[in-house]
C-alpha cells in the first residue's frame, strides 16, 4: 500500500466537504436576498374546508358545533397611499404655472409689438410644456371642468404658434388675446 492511497480518502472527504459548504453558503446568500416567508404585513384570505358535526346515531346526544362568524378586520386610520390633494394645495401646485404663462404672453407681446417674431417660438415651446403641467394637476374638486379650460387654453396655445410661425401680427394679435382670455379663465378656476 503506497502513502498516497490512504491520503485519497482523506482529500476525496475533504472536497465533499468543501462542496456542502459551498452549498450551504449560496444558499445562505439565496436566502438572504429573497426572503421566502417575508410578507407585507397583511393578512391573505385563503380557502378552507371547514367540518360541521354529523349526527350520529348513538344514546347520547353529542354537542353539535357551528362555526360563529368572525368580525371583518376594520380599515386602518392611517392612510395609505398618496394623500389627496385639496384645492389649497392644487392652487400652489399651478400658480407658479399661471403666473409663468402671463409672463410668457407678455413676452410675445412685447416682440411682436416691435416688429420681430424672432425668439417667440422658445416662449411657445415653454408655454406648451406649462400646458402639459397644467393637464398634470387636475383640479380636486372639479377636474372635468379644468381639464376642458386647460383643453381650451392649449388650443389658443396651438393657434398662437401658428399666427407666429406665419409671422402674421393681426392674426397674432386675435390669437394673443385669445390666449389672454383663456388664461385668465384658469386663473379664475384656480383661485
Amino acid at each position: 500500500m503506497s502513502p498516497r492511497s490512504g491520503n485519497s480518502g482523506r482529500i476525496g472527504m475533504l472536497v465533499a466537504i468543501g462542496v456542502v459548504a459551498l452549498v450551504i453558503a449560496g444558499g445562505a446568500v439565496v436566502l438572504a436576498m429573497n426572503p421566502p416567508f417575508q410578507g407585507d404585513g397583511t393578512p391573505t384570505p385563503t380557502a378552507s374546508a371547514s367540518s360541521t358535526a354529523k349526527p350520529t346515531a348513538s344514546a347520547t346526544p353529542s354537542p353539535t358545533t357551528s362555526a360563529t362568524p368572525t368580525a371583518d378586520p376594520t380599515p386602518s386610520a392611517t392612510p395609505t397611499g398618496d394623500p389627496v390633494p385639496d384645492d389649497a394645495d392644487f392652487n400652489a401646485a399651478v400658480a407658479p404655472y399661471l403666473m409663468d404663462a402671463g409672463t410668457g404672453l407678455d413676452i410675445i407681446a412685447e416682440s411682436v409689438a416691435g416688429g420681430s417674431f424672432d425668439g417667440t417660438q422658445d416662449v411657445i415651446t415653454q408655454l406648451e410644456h406649462d400646458v402639459q403641467r397644467l393637464f398634470d394637476n387636475a383640479k380636486p374638486s372639479d377636474p372635468a371642468t379644468w381639464n376642458g379650460a386647460v383643453q381650451t387654453y392649449a388650443g389658443a396655445i396651438e393657434n398662437l404658434s401658428q399666427a407666429l410661425g406665419n409671422a402674421d401680427a393681426d392674426r397674432t394679435a386675435t390669437a394673443l388675446e385669445s390666449a389672454r382670455r383663456d388664461l385668465e379663465s384658469l386663473v379664475n378656476l384656480a383661485s
